[in-house]
């Protein structure tokens, strides 16, 4: 009996940007504790209940956008470990994982002026401009193989 499986695998795995938002303090529920409470208009009597204790803490709160410039590192991280888990429980074993990059430019040139000399344009000066680039981890190639069986 042959094994159908493909001897080398490759999965790419995609980044997501880093999500946008800010940190707030938050009340966070930590615990309950009892407590003895008199109840009753009438008839008072003694009763014990539970009470949610909370505490402040530091949240971040994303607003539902994304950086255009910085990769979520951690989401990728974890994808590439999953994927990388589930080629070797399949019974491969990872050659190679490969980044993808990515980039973005933008640039301007600033209008050149012309030099004059009295009534007459003798030259044109170039005037420069700006212009700004950067690379970033789009995600990766992960590759395996299906390790030979000696028989």
């Amino acid at each position: 009996m042959s094994d159908e499986r493909r001897r080398v695998v490759s999965i790419a795995v995609w980044a997501q940007m880093m999500p946008l938002g800010e940190n707030q303090t938050i009340q966070v529920q930590v615990g309950t504790r009892k407590v003895v409470r008199e109840k009753g208009l009438f008839k008072k009597e003694m009763v014990e209940e539970e009470e949610p204790i909370f505490e402040p803490q530091t949240k971040f709160v994303p607003n539902g956008k994304r950086s255009s410039t910085t990769v979520d590192i951690n989401d990728l991280r974890q994808k590439i470990e999953d994927a990388c888990e589930r080629l070797i429980a399949d019974g491969y074993e990872i050659h190679t994982i490969m980044p993808i990059i990515s980039g973005a430019y933008n640039y301007r040139d600033i209008e050149s002026s012309k030099r004059t000399l009295g009534a007459t344009i003798t030259e044109k000066m170039d005037g420069g401009g700006w212009g700004y680039g950067y690379s970033y981890t789009d995600g990766a190639i992960i590759t395996a193989v299906l390790p030979r069986l000696v028989h």
